[in-house]
């Protein structure tokens, strides 16, 4: 049928139901362009004013009314969104992880961008004891490096006091428990690191060879990497 016809056929477009949204349109739009662009604040107003519908069906309405990924924007000329009214910008929100939440606290301050600065004195105002916590972190930290020995013991000392948290304490205590050769690891300037290494890298040929060659062979790639 299709392929005897001479143009696309035009097939009628539904028109859209009716919504209890519809009598309540006018005021969203006003508030929208007022600069309230919250569905949830929106939702609030209308529902004082007699709306009976669900919260979705509002956020869902002003959903369309923000800049998205897709949308496609004109140079020069006002984004509007399908109602013909001007979209709103995006939020943006940092929401680190708490692995980049503790990098962020071990890195120097010198090396922190404005907003990490202010993400910290966030978290600072908020957690008051969190100042103290980091500054021992920090601490350990600078007697590892610079090889402290004799400043460990002092270290140690202050993991006793209040405000730090169960976690610090418990690690001091293993430290204690392996003094001997927690000094010696700070103090020397050896370390298992090149065996552990090695280990690994003889680990990841052995497993790429895994049925798939002889000794011979695995011996002459493990000689040539090494």
């Amino acid at each position: 049928r299709y392929a005897g016809m001479e143009q696309f056929p035009q097939f009628a477009t539904r028109p859209p139901a009716a919504s209890q949204l519809d009598a309540y349109m006018d005021y969203l739009k006003r508030r929208w362009l007022e600069g309230c662009h919250t569905a949830a604040q929106l939702y609030r107003e209308v529902n004082q004013r007699g709306f009976s519908g669900s919260r979705y069906m509002v956020r869902r309405r002003v959903a369309t009314w923000r800049v998205t990924e897709t949308t496609g924007l004109v140079p020069g000329k006002p984004p509007l969104c399908p109602d013909g009214l001007p979209v709103a910008a995006p939020r943006v929100i940092w929401r680190p992880s708490a692995r980049n939440v503790v990098w962020l606290l071990l890195r120097p301050e010198n090396a922190r961008t404005a907003g990490q600065k202010a993400f910290l004195l966030a978290l600072r105002n908020r957690w008051p004891e969190l100042a103290e916590n980091v500054a021992l972190i920090q601490e350990f930290r600078s007697v590892l490096c610079q090889r402290r020995v004799d400043d460990l013991e002092a270290w140690v000392e202050l993991t006793g006091e209040n405000a730090i948290v169960p976690e610090i304490r418990r690690f001091a205590q293993n430290l204690r428990q392996d003094w001997a050769a927690v000094s010696e690891a700070i103090r020397q300037p050896w370390s298992n690191g090149q065996v552990e290494g090695q280990v690994n890298r003889l680990k990841l040929i052995k497993r790429q060879m895994y049925g798939r060659a002889n000794f011979d062979l695995l011996r002459q790639r493990v000689l040539h990497t090494g």
